[in-house]
Parts: C-alpha cells; structure tokens; sequence
C-alpha cells in the first residue's frame, strides 16, 4: 500500500493517490461486510428490545387497571372501568333491575340518596348472608376476574341504588 501526495501551483492543489494491492480490498470489503452484520444485529437487538418494552407497557397497563378499586370514590359513588366489567361477569345490572322493584316502598321513606345506598348496602349484605346462589356467583365472579368478594359486592351495591333510584325518577 502506497500513498504519495503531490503539489502543484505553489501549495493549492493537492493531489493524494492511494495504491491499495488486491489482498487490502478484500480486507476492506470483509471489514465492511463485517460492519454491515454487526449494524444488522444491533437493529435486531433494537427490535427486540422495542417489543420487550412494548410487553412491560402493557404488563403495566393492565396491573394499573386491575389495582384500580371497582368504585370510583366521591358523591355519589360510580364504577370504574375494573367496576363495569365487573358487573358485566356477574350481570349485576340485571340482579339489580329484578331486585330494585321490592325496595322501592322502603326508598320512598328516605330524604337523601345517602340514605337510598345505604339501604341498598344492607340489602346486599342481607343476599350474602341468606342466598347461597347470590354468593356463590359473588364469589365466581371475584375468582373470575381476579379481584375480591367485596370489590363484587360493592358494585352490586351501586347498580341496585342506580336501579331503585330509577325506578323512583319514573314514578
């Protein structure tokens, strides 16, 4: 391998010739290609580091939202997203439209909707302790989803006041 410079016109010029022999270019080419697989493999550990973390973000996510309390806390109380599917697995909608109908006399004889929850949480607790079919599916749903019996009941609890506090707006 040779290198010559050469100058012309009082230093303006400059001219570099470079003689590589045929054994340097095919260094140079396995150099290169050697490059080439090394940026190949960073692009695919890239790759696969990008999906790693895309699984943590939803790993995340979702313990993010099975952490999240069925109820969302304040007045009056409703049901957070963990709440609504919640109540979707164990149809407490439905419970509640078939149950709200016997509370109504006795939520009539109540000034604040407090009160109407309040009652509809003694009703719950009165299904848990009396009707093993009710318990049954509280528990199947908890186990289901992941999550506790009060958590199950505690939605119950807000559909059955949704539903009597309907049932009391149309009348």
């Amino acid at each position: 391998m040779g290198v010559r410079f050469a100058m012309a016109d009082s230093g303006t010029t400059v001219a570099l010739q470079l003689t590589i022999p045929w054994w340097g270019w095919i260094g140079l080419i396995a150099a290169l290609i050697g490059v080439g697989v090394w940026i190949g493999r960073i692009e695919t550990s890239m790759s696969s580091f990008k999906r790693f973390m895309d699984e943590i973000r939803e790993d995340i996510k979702t313990l993010l939202r099975l952490s999240q309390p069925p109820v969302q806390s304040g007045s009056p109380v409703v049901l957070t997203e963990l709440g609504e599917r919640i109540s979707a697995t164990v149809n407490a909608k439905s419970w509640s439209a078939e149950h709200a109908p016997g509370l109504v006399d006795e939520a009539k004889g109540k000034e604040a909707e407090f009160e109407i929850f309040d009652m509809c949480v003694d009703y719950i607790r009165q299904q848990m302790a009396d009707g093993k079919t009710f318990q049954r599916t509280v528990r199947a749903g908890a186990y289901e989803l992941g999550s506790t019996d009060q958590d199950v009941l505690r939605v119950y609890e807000v559909e059955l006041r949704d539903a009597v506090l309907q049932l009391l707006k149309q009348q």
